[in-house]
């Protein structure tokens, strides 16, 4: 069973998808996926328990590569993501479960904010209704 973190499938998922990049690249799409802003210190320890397990190596241009064999654990890890959000999503409709439903409504509706509107912050309203009072000058 692969033995993925969220981080490595990520970065393999973009690298599998966009071809070798250096890291910096990855940043956007990582960043857009999270929902937060991804800085180059998140991605160090995936990277390099990445290499470390043979599934990513970085040119000497700075390139990082997938290796070949690592295609058939992404792709488990991916069929696994899908079936978990999937059951457990039918699971929270079928329950009722109002905390996570509102919970991912909330999260589609700032996804959908942010498409629209690129300056709003993951968690903010975009409206600025949960923006801190600005000082009186």
């Amino acid at each position: 069973m692969p033995d993925l973190t969220m981080v490595e499938f990520a970065i393999m998922i973009s690298l599998l998808r966009l071809g070798p990049n250096p890291a910096p690249i990855l940043l956007e799409t990582l960043s857009e996926w999270f929902g937060q802003t991804v800085g180059l210190s998140d991605l160090k320890p995936g990277l390099r328990r990445l290499m470390h397990q043979g599934m990513l190596v970085q040119d000497p241009n700075g390139s990082l590569r997938p290796m070949p064999p690592s295609a058939a654990p992404v792709a488990t890890c991916f069929a696994a993501a899908i079936r978990i959000v999937g059951t457990e999503f039918r699971r929270a409709l079928d329950k009722g479960d109002p905390p996570l439903i509102d919970h991912i409504m909330r999260q589609s509706r700032e996804s959908a904010d942010r498409d629209k509107n690129p300056t709003v912050k993951p968690g903010a309203s975009p409206d600025g209704a949960d923006d801190p009072p600005k000082d009186k000058e």
